[in-house]
């Protein structure tokens, strides 16, 4: 093949490329924009969001204090009116944003190993059924109580490695547990991984029948990880291409790149923990594909804008090689022991 050739093939190549990848960006951000203007009232739910109102819950706002607390009795006390906001600031709890990091409230540092949430909540009317609360994502374990009972947990609570820091958390509700025109209470007890953010950081904090909570959770989750098959067509393609011009080496390194890529966003999603999930041993593995990811984009990189040709010298692509595999290497043993 000829020199012009070949460059109109790599300008052809390159265009395409950006063709295509403009349009996902652009279809991203349009899923993006949907997805933000589902309704924070939809169906049964009701959000318990900061800023949040709906016309089953009235706004009480969030509380949070250093250490845990007694569910049971604090339930009992703000049941009898005995504590109103000002009690509770001189008890030590300071309003705080959910979802987000509970050191924005300037009562939590980073010394502050554990520490309690609490909210109040109204409801006016009755349930027919049990009901499901989904907290978000809570870094890194938790206790959570409704009305002085516990309802859930997640993670072993003195461990000495992180627990569950990206898992939504889903707690069963039983209906005989909610009152109706008065206070309930609701206190979730975390423990921290990370001294820099910890708490309820991501995802709407909201109740409602099972069903509608899951099929929240799933259209939200499916709608982020529908470019999965995306990025394993491309993949599939460029090995394609690269069998058909085997001397085209950068075609099947951007292959090895798409493929690694699906399976690191797969790992992103917390669909995952819908399965039995060893969240240590796959979060190493997660960590292990992102390392990987930058070296090989730059090998294809190198490749794909020199022509086909290595442009380092063979000593210091030795060197590179030799430190990647080197460091694979210490990963994959850390996989394999239980050392955090």
């Amino acid at each position: 093949m000829k020199g012009g050739s070949k460059f109109q093939f790599r300008a052809a190549a390159v265009g395409n490329l950006l063709r295509w990848g403009g349009i996902l960006f652009l279809t991203l951000i349009s899923l993006s924009d949907a997805i933000g203007q589902l309704p924070h009232t939809a169906g049964d739910l009701i959000f318990l969001d900061s800023g949040k109102h709906t016309q089953n819950n009235a706004e009480l706002g969030w509380w949070v204090k250093p250490g845990r607390v007694n569910a049971f009795e604090l339930d009992a006390a703000l049941r009898a009116g005995q504590l109103g906001s000002n009690d509770l600031e001189l008890q030590g709890w300071n309003s705080v944003r959910v979802p987000g990091a509970a050191e924005s409230a300037p009562i939590i540092q980073s010394d502050h190993l554990t520490f309690s949430y609490l909210k109040k909540i109204e409801f006016l009317e009755t349930f027919d059924t049990d009901l499901l609360i989904s907290l978000g994502q809570v870094s890194d374990r938790d206790r959570t109580y409704f009305n002085g009972k516990l309802i859930g947990l997640t993670g072993e609570w003195d461990a000495s490695q992180a627990q569950a820091y990206d898992k939504p958390r889903f707690y069963h509700l039983p209906k005989e547990w909610i009152r109706t025109n008065q206070i309930n209470t609701l206190i979730v007890e975390v423990r921290r991984y990370f001294s820099d953010a910890s708490g309820i950081l991501q995802g709407s904090v909201y109740l409602g029948p099972t069903d509608a909570v899951m099929r929240r959770f799933f259209i939200l989750e499916s709608a982020q990880i529908w470019v999965v098959p995306c990025y394993l067509v491309i993949s599939v393609a460029f090995f394609f291409m690269y069998w058909q011009r085997s001397k085209q080496v950068e075609y099947g390194v951007f292959g090895v790149f798409t493929l690694f890529l699906c399976f690191y966003v797969s790992l992103r999603s917390p669909i995952r923990f819908v399965w039995d999930f060893d969240f240590i041993f796959w979060k190493r593995i997660e960590y292990l594909l992102c390392f990987s990811l930058g070296s090989i984009l730059y090998c294809f990189l190198e490749l794909f804008l020199s022509g086909g040709r290595f442009q380092l010298p063979l000593w210091q692509r030795r060197i590179g090689l030799s430190c990647h595999v080197l460091a694979v290497g210490v990963l994959l043993v850390v996989i394999a022991t239980d050392n955090p």
